[in-house]
């Protein structure tokens, strides 16, 4: 499985749990609806797929790689401040990887 693979995984979990569209969760729209669970696709794209920041960033509509890494360094930040944030985050990863055992 490439990386490209894994980081589609982690976009399907993450719009399944947060019941967004794909192209949505992609887009440059800045609404409060999409920020966060970008935040946290891009986040566990950066922690479970392998793929390089500018990899990332090219899923996500072109992003350059710095802003990926700003935004992989604020949610590692959150998730030590909000512990709900943080089990969110551990639980998606959790079912990430159980999918990849399963395929």
């Amino acid at each position: 499985m490439t990386g490209q693979d894994r980081i589609e995984d982690v976009l399907f979990m993450v719009c399944t749990f947060y019941g967004i569209e794909r192209a949505d969760l992609l887009s440059r729209a800045r609404t409060r609806t999409l920020h966060r669970p970008r935040l946290i696709a891009m986040y566990l794209s950066y922690r479970t797929s392998g793929a390089s920041p500018e990899e990332i960033g090219m899923v996500f509509d072109g992003r350059d790689r710095t802003i990926v890494q700003m935004h992989c360094r604020a949610i590692a930040r959150e998730c030590e401040e909000d512990f709900d944030l943080m089990r969110l985050v551990q639980d998606l990863e959790r079912a990430i990887k159980i999918r990849w055992r399963l395929t």
